[in-house]
């Protein structure tokens, strides 16, 4: 069970981040589908945006996937989050 202190290093941490600008960076986001990886549904959206991650996220997951042992996979649960999604 995680400690008071911690849970309020967590809280301020959440404060910290969320006022990052949010800002486009032009990096075309791929389906993690297409790429032989699985996805997990639990926060499923009708677009399917959960299922896609910038290139370079994508390459360095497909890296870690490579580097596994034989029966080992990764999970992906949430990918991208589209911006109205991340104001919430």
């Amino acid at each position: 069970m995680p400690s008071v202190r911690s849970h309020i290093r967590a809280t301020n941490l959440g404060r910290r981040v969320s006022v990052i600008p949010l800002r486009e960076c032009g990096e075309p986001l791929l389906d993690v589908r297409r790429h032989g990886l699985h996805v997990g549904d639990r926060r499923s959206d009708e677009a399917a945006a959960y299922t896609h991650v910038r290139r370079g996220v994508l390459t360095r997951l497909l890296h870690a996937h490579s580097l596994l042992p034989i029966g080992v996979q990764l999970l992906v649960v949430d990918g991208f989050r589209p911006p109205a999604l991340q104001r919430r």
